[in-house]
């Protein structure tokens, strides 16, 4: 159970993580926390945030931050009067 949200140059990733549940089975050890986790990032301005995307795959999580597209040099004509 994982969220993304995106606010100004903040990204936010938080969810819950739930152990497996093995009957009759104790692990021995365990290399990662269950429960609730947040983890905050600041981003560079310069990403486009509505082409934001994420997948879930294998248990692991990839964001992609797409840059956003240099805006071309425009010629803006000036009208008298």
């Amino acid at each position: 159970n994982v969220h993304i949200n995106v606010q100004e140059s903040d990204l936010v990733v938080s969810g819950l993580i739930v152990p497996e549940s093995h009957p009759n089975e104790q692990p021995t050890h365990t290399e990662y926390g269950v429960g609730h986790f947040h983890r905050h990032f600041s981003m560079a301005a310069d990403f486009d945030v509505d082409k934001i995307e994420a997948k879930m795959k294998d248990g692991v999580l990839k964001v992609t931050l797409p840059k956003r597209m240099a805006r071309q040099p425009r010629k803006i004509e000036v009208r008298m009067g």
